[in-house]
């Protein structure tokens, strides 16, 4: 209310609509219903959507977000390959994060794979800005998997399908 105070007499508005993120989400798309994903820093909701209206007693909340993948990759870099980033380099690496990761198809075939190489042709190297060269391998799928599987880092929560 105090919001929508301010708009108008503050800024003068004509006019003001305040909406749900996962209902202007649903219209980007062009779609009225639908569950929308929202992978945010702290958290992951789900939350249902139904010919434009939000539900509000369908929404399903996760405590695994970007900043446990943040962490999770850093830890994984830092147990196998006995790295310890600077806080400058922690930018670097959540920059790397970003291109590198991905969600596996197939998360059991492609760890298999990936411990099956032994010569290093699978992993991927980048510079950081102090000239350090960081190869990542399996941390490029293992650490989005907890989003899928949150005792993978612990989590004592049900994964993602299980929300949904």
């Amino acid at each position: 209310e105090k919001m929508t105070q301010i708009f108008f007499e503050l800024f003068e508005c004509a006019g003001y609509y305040a909406s749900i993120a996962a209902v202007c989400a649903l219209y980007a798309a062009g779609r009225t219903t639908g569950m929308v994903v929202d992978a945010g820093h702290d958290s992951t909701r789900c939350v249902p959507v139904y010919e434009g209206y939000y539900l509000p007693h369908g929404v399903e909340s996760l405590n695994v977000g970007g900043k446990l993948m943040e962490e999770c990759f850093e830890r994984m870099l830092r147990g196998e390959r006995n790295y310890e980033p600077s806080m400058k380099q922690k930018q670097a690496l959540l920059e790397q994060q970003q291109k590198l990761c991905y969600v596996a198809l197939e998360y059991a075939a492609d760890y298999e794979i990936y411990s099956s190489s032994t010569d290093g042709s699978l992993e991927q190297q980048f510079e950081l800005p102090d000239g350090t060269m960081i190869s990542v391998g399996s941390e490029r799928f293992r650490c989005p998997e907890s989003f899928f599987q949150p005792g993978i880092i612990g989590a004592e929560e049900d994964g993602l399908p299980k929300v949904l």
